[in-house]
């Protein structure tokens, strides 16, 4: 198997599963198994503008984007959950709730940092 070029963007392993995704400098999350051949198992589209940050939650994976939103997905059904779209600015960060499960923030360009509940 060739070795895989990195093009930049994020790259997130979640430790106890069997996959890993990467964001490359485009709209798109990729998932592939990282055990046996490597595949791609799926693609999430859905984001207008470059994904900036990506993370886990217990169910689902959590996305924030230029495009001003801020994205839920099923990774195993390819779907995404829900679109969070209140930010006026590019939605720079993101992150998920340790301890209570449903709720994560973002941070964006506008000057404000939300707090979200699923």
């Amino acid at each position: 198997m060739a070795p895989a070029v990195w093009a930049g963007g994020c790259l997130l392993f979640r430790i106890n599963q069997t996959c890993v995704f990467a964001v490359c400098p485009s709209i798109s999350l990729v998932l592939w198994d990282v055990y046996g051949d490597c595949r791609n198992y799926n693609v999430l589209s859905g984001h207008k503008n470059a994904v900036l940050e990506v993370h886990w939650t217990p169910d689902y994976l959590l996305s924030c984007s230029a495009d001003k939103t801020v994205a839920l997905w099923d990774a195993n059904k390819g779907t995404r959950v829900r679109k969070y779209g209140a930010h006026t600015g590019i939605v720079n960060s993101c992150s998920a709730a340790r301890d209570q499960w449903g709720m994560f923030a973002s941070g964006s360009d506008d000057c404000s940092a939300r707090v979200w509940d699923r």
